[in-house]
């Protein structure tokens, strides 16, 4: 039998070439496990359900590859909801703030983040406030159509409903317009992803995580 002892040092004991290398290896084990993105996820479905977007499911890849990104799928949306805003959308805002209610208004940050909402024409605004046709036959949801990628490209809006001449091009164009805010969305939730991995393997996080939880490691910056 050996006995082999090493002496290991707390990170601020470390030299400077030390310390960068128990950085480097600290970031490659800082998003190894799920959890990293839970409140992210979950902020990102809550924006979804407030524009309309009924139990979403979210997927995404990232942050290095040519076919990463986020996307997701609705088993339902809410279009009285969703067109509601569309109609008369909130002032945008930087920050998640309260209603008088307390509850926590998400609609008016992410308006602000994906640089406005899509127009409705003055035509499919009469067609909704008057047609029959809209309250019971508009039915939408997202769907996903590839499975080997996560990005926007990946899902699509579906509109299900059987219209008059007359109004199917404002039921197309409707449509239209939602598809656009879902791949808007897309590319905010896979930003808000990134920047919270980005965070969390930033230098300054890895630091205050050796320090804070009193790590320990080798000479040469390697964790012990």
């Amino acid at each position: 039998m050996r006995i082999h002892e090493t002496e290991v040092y707390n990170f601020n004991e470390l030299s400077d070439d030390a310390k960068e290398t128990a950085i480097e290896k600290l970031r490659e084990t800082a998003c190894q496990w799920d959890d990293w993105h839970e409140y992210t996820l979950e902020l990102a479905k809550q924006i979804l359900q407030d524009f309309g977007f009924e139990n979403p499911e979210i997927s995404y890849s990232g942050f290095w590859s040519q076919g990463d990104g986020a996307s997701f799928t609705a088993e339902y949306v809410d279009a009285v909801r969703l067109i509601g805003i569309l109609l008369n959308p909130p002032e945008p805002s930087e920050t998640i703030s309260a209603s008088e209610s307390g509850r926590e208004q998400f609609v008016p940050y992410a308006i602000q983040k994906i640089g406005g909402l899509p127009g409705i024409s003055a035509r499919q605004i009469d067609w909704i406030f008057s047609s029959d046709d809209f309250r019971n036959e508009f039915d939408i949801k997202v769907v996903r159509s590839s499975f080997r990628y996560c990005h926007e490209n990946t899902c699509s809006v579906e509109s299900l409903g059987y219209f008059p001449e007359s109004v199917e091009t404002y039921a197309k164009e409707l449509t239209e317009a939602i598809e656009e805010l879902r791949r808007d969305l897309c590319h905010l939730i896979y930003r808000m992803l990134e920047d919270e991995y980005n965070y969390q393997t930033s230098d300054e996080v890895l630091r205050e995580t050796a320090i804070d939880c009193e790590l320990e490691f080798t000479v040469d910056g390697n964790p012990f």
